[in-house]
């Protein structure tokens, strides 16, 4: 299991809006994924946070995270 400095978290706040929480305290429903570009695409062609967060996400969250 990684440690948590070594993974970023996406949240989906309670307006739906989701964004990259660089403080890890954000409050809403989140997600962690590795910094690693690998992890960023995989995530991106399974669309994991659909399933993590249990909707659609947009794909600009997607690129967003792979560019970060």
């Amino acid at each position: 299991m990684k440690e948590k400095a070594a993974l970023s978290r996406v949240v989906r706040s309670a307006e739906g809006e989701f964004l990259v929480d660089g403080t890890m305290k954000a409050a809403g429903r989140g997600a962690y994924l590795c910094h690693d570009e690998d992890c960023h695409k995989k995530c991106a062609k399974t669309r994991a946070f659909d399933r993590s967060f249990k909707q659609k996400v947009p794909q600009e969250v997607y690129d967003g995270i792979i560019t970060k």
